[in-house]
């Protein structure tokens, strides 16, 4: 019976010096917010004005060639009339990580970026493409929308989400 109870006291003693700990750690350590610095209709101006920077060709009907001053935003409105006429999300692959780590160095690296083309159908925006590494897992994010060129009924719209990072996401700290 003395076993018990000193093995209970321990447990209990343990108990509340590891939640001592976590509350002096979580006093001191803020995860970081979305602040006004963080406009994210700026970063996505700057995201879709901004080249892509490298050449490329994509194996799609017609094959489609991009060259390295085509902005972002125009490779996504290829991108996005192309999925709608049926094409292969494959075939944009290595385009969107490229854009991926373009909004990522936009961003900095105490946010992480999330890139969707959503589609307008039935006045409800459906996604076509998701350019992330996950889904956005914090609730104080931030979203800025842009539309695209549209060509006949078929609207696109780019929205870009900003969150802030976990600790483990940080980079070169």
């Amino acid at each position: 019976m003395d076993a018990i109870v000193f093995f209970s006291v321990a447990v209990l003693i343990s108990s509340i010096m590891l939640s001592r700990t976590y509350q002096e750690y979580r006093d001191e350590v803020k995860v970081p917010e979305l602040d006004a610095a963080y406009d994210v209709s700026s970063f996505l101006e700057v995201l879709l004005r901004g080249s892509i920077g490298e050449g490329m060709s994509l194996n799609v009907t017609g094959n489609m060639t991009i060259r390295p001053a085509t902005t972002v935003g125009e490779c996504l409105a290829m991108e996005a009339s192309a999925l709608l006429n049926g094409e292969s999300a494959d075939a944009f692959r290595g385009m969107n990580d490229l854009i991926l780590v373009i909004a990522g160095r936009i961003a900095g690296q105490l946010v992480v970026p999330h890139v969707w083309i959503l589609h307008s159908l039935n006045d409800s925006w459906i996604p076509v493409v998701e350019i992330e590494n996950h889904p956005p897992m914090s609730e104080n994010r931030r979203a800025a929308w842009f539309d695209l060129p549209a060509d006949g009924a078929d609207r696109c719209r780019v929205t870009l989400v900003l969150e802030p990072a976990l600790l483990p996401e940080f980079r070169d700290i």
